[in-house]
């Protein structure tokens, strides 16, 4: 988290939620690309279910 945090990039749920180690849906990116790419799992949280 501190690596990726420290070089720019972003760190969040599928859903784009701010990271918590209680979900082990984990997406990382250099920043840029990342609404975008969290747009594109947000079909895949299980956040919010059970």
């Amino acid at each position: 988290m501190l690596l990726v945090s420290e070089a720019g990039g972003r760190l969040t749920t599928y859903s784009g939620k701010g990271y918590t180690p209680y979900i082990p849906e984990l997406v990382a990116s250099n920043g840029r690309i990342h609404a975008e790419l969290v747009g594109q799992l947000a079909d895949f949280t299980r956040e919010g279910k059970g």
